[in-house]
């Protein structure tokens, strides 16, 4: 054991290289939302806790015109190994980035505010940090409008695979399918990791 520190620290296991797919963008209510999907490798996706985390997240929206908000957020829809969760940030006060996060044990129906008892991971944290720079560079230094591009981008795989934690994969189409249904009020636009119908009826043969 390392002196002074908890003996979790030699048990824990080796950080393992997770996909994650640039899955849409919503419109809802003022706010644009980009969604991403993270899964285990070989791991089966579910669909129905997918859709629900969806649903939960943009009904989780606050007024986009309040406190200062520019109404840009993102989602993170993360499949870990005993739970899922489901991460929704979005700017105000200028340059804030408020985050909430919702967990769901594996085989329970239930979502829950994390509060002190979970939070993003390291997986997630690239995210993060890939959004913070796209609004710095898109947002805050430009001309700030629609025009910016910083409303209509995704960031680039190269900053979401910068450690090799994360690899861009393309969408699992039922993804998209499901968590576009359940949202019938909104707008939609595929992101750049959503195959094309073309692509799909090419795999498929």
């Amino acid at each position: 054991m390392i002196a002074g520190h908890c003996s979790n620290l030699e048990t824990a296991p080796a950080a393992e290289t997770r996909l994650i797919s640039r899955v849409g963008t919503i419109e809802l209510d003022g706010w644009t939302c980009r969604t991403y999907h993270v899964r285990r490798k070989e791991a089966y996706v579910d669909y129905a806790a997918i859709s629900s985390a969806f649903n939960l997240v943009t009904s989780s929206l606050p007024d986009a015109a309040a406190n200062d908000r520019i109404g840009v957020a993102f989602s993170v829809l993360h499949e870990g190994t005993d739970r899922l969760y489901a991460i929704l940030c979005y700017w105000q006060n200028k340059n804030e980035l408020i985050t909430r996060v919702w967990i769901l044990p594996r085989g329970s129906e239930v979502w829950t505010d994390a509060y002190q008892d979970a939070s993003f991971c390291i997986w997630d944290m690239l995210i993060l940090y890939a959004e913070r720079s796209m609004f710095v560079e898109r947002f805050l230094r430009s001309h700030r409008s629609e025009n910016s591009g910083y409303l209509t981008s995704w960031p680039d795989p190269e900053s979401l695979q910068r450690d090799g934690l994360l690899q861009v994969a393309p969408s699992d189409f039922s993804v998209v399918e499901s968590i576009r249904t359940c949202r019938q009020d909104a707008s939609w636009r595929d992101g750049p990791d959503v195959p094309s119908i073309a692509d799909t009826r090419k795999a498929s043969k």
